[in-house]
């Protein structure tokens, strides 16, 4: 093709819309799959083997599958039919009705878009090749590398650009789409923002591209929020109850999680799966709460025979006393962080006295030492049968194995701590065995599995044992 001819013909090609261009590369027979932006587009055309006659023949009006322009004037000179037709010089003064043909044409191209996400690797890899270029010396190789990245990233731009809107507009329908089915938009609302923005990223100029796909935007986002009502409110007023519970050693971690999946559901509206998550969170932190004030019901005691321990080893316990004090008009009163930041307060200095004169006394520490290891072994067997009726120790065979743990370590003030916590879960879980003991039931008719033995019985936390051997199973 002739320079002169291929200029002529690409400057009327450019006053075609996507759709039109890709019509006519259609009818053709040109790939142009990877193509998303016009240019691309055209200097396929340009490079195909179709003749300059027919590129002008499939430009004229009637061939498209919608028409959207219609010639200002024809040609004068009919003698001339090289001469290229004026009729994409302006758009129409009267807009066409947006036909069903065109909607879905445009939708094909915005499927095209999105399989081709843009990338900035390639510039970033120019600009350093530029900079370095620059501060080893050798400034014409900048100059050169820099005008190539600067023109990479105008063409990066322009398809950044097409991607972005083509994904706002698909990802705007899905919102609009859950509003008008709960009732949150009409649907003649929803139609008319949707073919504005549908035609203007194909036909419209910059302006108006960006307009109607603000106002799509713009509403999707304000439908998002009818939608979603009270319940964004819901999950932030349960995220801040969450952390003035961890506030007070309180164990929510499970709750966290759940407050994390539910802001994610609720992103993409599943509102009544973010309901349920809600309803288990309230019970997860209820509970937690519960138990964070039974563990201080326990704690405020064991710091005041700590304390009473000092007292006999000859350790001034003044301030201790009247955090302990504090601790315990705060926990009456339901002041929970008050409570525990005294009680955490007296606990802290009696530690760190009592270690200081542990340090000085080796025979004291020894004897200290002696007691835990003495109370390990006294709640050991306790601890064993209470596990093999299926009762749930797991939180005094943790203080179990952080004593030993200290023991080991030869720290004598843990060790106590750690053996007095274990020894009253022990009696605690020892007064939930004699309840179930009291109210097994004998199974008639069966004999135990391991030992043979008529001696059977039902528990009601689910487990059948054998009160000869000791074999147990979940009951089915």
């Amino acid at each position: 093709m002739e320079p002169e001819k291929r200029k002529e013909i690409e400057l009327e090609l450019s006053k075609l819309t996507i759709l039109q261009l890709r019509d006519i590369a259609r009818q053709s027979g040109i790939d142009i799959s990877g193509s998303i932006r016009k240019k691309e587009i055209i200097d396929k055309l340009l490079a195909s083997d179709i003749s300059p006659e027919n590129i002008v023949k499939m430009m004229a009006p009637g061939k498209f599958s919608h028409e959207e322009r219609k010639p200002v004037e024809q040609a004068k000179t009919p003698a001339e039919p090289e001469k290229i037709e004026k009729w994409t010089a302006e758009p129409a003064k009267k807009a066409e009705p947006v036909t069903e043909q065109k909607i879905m044409e445009v939708r094909e191209y915005i499927r095209h878009v999105l399989t081709s996400k843009p990338s900035f690797f390639q510039i970033d890899s120019e600009l350093e090749a530029a900079v370095a270029k620059y501060l080893s010396g050798d400034f014409y190789g900048a100059v050169r590398d820099i005008r190539k990245a600067r023109e990479s990233a105008s063409d990066l731009y322009s398809h950044f650009r097409i991607y972005t809107n083509a994904l706002g507009i698909e990802t705007s329908e899905k919102v609009l789409e859950e509003a008008m089915r709960r009732g949150k938009m009409q649907p003649e609302d929803k139609k008319a923002l949707m073919e504005a923005a549908l035609v203007g990223f194909v036909d419209g100029t910059p302006a108006v591209r960006e307009e109607t796909l603000d106002k799509l935007e713009s509403e999707a986002l304000s439908s998002f929020d009818r939608i979603i009502g009270d319940i964004g409110k819901d999950i932030e007023v349960r995220q801040n109850r969450a952390i003035e519970l961890q506030g007070i050693g309180a164990n929510v971690l499970e709750a966290i999680n759940l407050l994390k999946e539910a802001d994610k559901l609720k992103l993409m509206l599943q509102l009544d799966a973010v309901k349920q998550l809600l309803g288990r969170v309230d019970e997860l932190m209820k509970q937690a709460e519960k138990n964070r004030v039974e563990e201080l019901r326990f704690s405020i005691p064991r710091v005041r025979a700590s304390i009473e321990d000092a007292k006999i080893i000859g350790i001034d316990v003044g301030e201790p006393e009247k955090d302990l004090e504090k601790a315990s008009y705060h926990f009456e009163r339901g002041e929970l962080k008050a409570c525990v930041e005294s009680l955490s307060k007296a606990g802290a200095v009696i530690d760190q006295t009592v270690t200081q004169r542990l340090a000085n006394d080796v025979a004291l520490k020894q004897g200290i030492l002696d007691k835990a290891k003495a109370m390990i072994q006294q709640i050991a067997a306790p601890m064993a049968e209470v596990h093999s009726y299926g009762i749930d120790a797991s939180e005094g065979f943790h203080y179990m194995s952080n004593m030993q743990i200290a023991l080991n370590r030869q720290d004598a003030v843990s060790a106590m701590k750690f053996a007095k916590r274990a020894e009253e879960l022990s009696n605690k879980y020892s007064a939930e065995l004699k309840e179930l003991k009291d109210k097994a039931v004998h199974v008639n008719d069966s004999k135990c599995w391991k030992c043979g033995q008529d001696m059977l019985y039902n528990y009601t936390n689910g487990i059948m044992r054998c009160s000869n051997c000791g074999a147990s199973m979940k009951r089915q």
